[in-house]
């Protein structure tokens, strides 16, 4: 019986050794693979976005990956594995078997052509990584637009304004911002600026609005609700319609739009069909 529990132990500490020595081996291929993170940069002149020749492939077949503390699958395709992981405190990204990290935080992953990107946190700060450029700090990022030839837009806070940059065009600084679209090939958007809104048609603005709501396009067409007072209106390109109570539903096409408004506590829908 000694003899046995002598024989017992002997095992347990075998097993114990290769076990540490597992997870020392997987350790070391993970800081092997980390692919170290980029300086960040908010200068203009210094960015260059290199698009790979080619965008890597997760391995084929049947896997099983792990164990990991914590793990969230955030995009599956036939083209592409991606997936945030925790190993102690740090988080990490797996694209395709490349690994992006360590992080506090990293979210909105993009995929576009041979492109990625994401959105991460260090130290209470904010940045946003496009294959080899991380732009920031910020206070906050949200990335809107990324292309397979790596044109690319988000909106970002700094010292309390909000900005929006797409590619190396700044806009701002805006105390909020609203929706950003195209309009004939160029961004419009809303923003808010001393209390007051207002619309960039990239060569001429409007407003000022004490609110602007359902800002759209449709070819030659735009159409926006705003606000006036405690009174609603609707610009349709030219065109303007009422003082309402309310306003909802717009809905444009290259030819035809329409819209719900209310007075008296009674609903209106006003209807343009060719």
């Amino acid at each position: 019986m000694l003899i046995l529990c002598s024989l017992l132990g002997i095992f347990l500490v075998i097993m114990i050794w290769q076990l540490a020595s597992v997870k020392n081996q997987y350790k070391r291929l993970v800081e092997i693979a980390v692919i170290s993170p980029l300086e960040a940069t908010t200068d203009l002149d210094l960015i260059k976005i290199e698009i790979p020749a080619h965008f890597p492939e997760p391995e084929k077949g049947l896997r099983i990956l792990g164990p990991f503390d914590y793990l969230n699958l955030v995009l599956f395709s036939g083209k592409s594995l991606a997936y945030v992981y925790k190993e102690g405190e740090d988080l990490y990204l797996n694209l395709n078997d490349q690994i992006y990290g360590p992080h506090d935080r990293i979210d909105s992953l993009r995929v576009a052509g041979n492109n990625f990107a994401y959105r991460f946190s260090e130290g209470g700060s904010a940045y946003l990584r496009i294959n080899n450029v991380i732009f920031g700090p910020y206070e906050d990022v949200v990335m809107f637009q990324l292309t397979a030839d790596a044109s690319f837009g988000y909106e970002y806070l700094e010292n309390d304004f909000w900005y929006f940059r797409i590619d190396n065009e700044v806009y701002g600084p805006y105390e909020q911002i609203g929706r950003l679209i195209s309009y004939l090939g160029e961004s419009t958007f809303s923003y808010k600026l001393d209390s007051k809104w207002h619309i960039d048609f990239n060569d001429w603005q409007a407003g000022p609005y004490d609110d602007i709501a359902a800002l759209t396009t449709s070819g030659e067409n735009f159409a926006y609700f705003y606000q006036l007072d405690d009174r609603w209106y609707v610009r349709i390109n030219e065109q303007l319609y009422g003082p309402y109570e309310k306003v909802s539903n717009l809905r444009l096409s290259s030819e035809n739009f329409s819209f719900i408004w209310q007075k008296d506590g009674k609903s209106y829908l006003t209807v343009r069909l060719f």
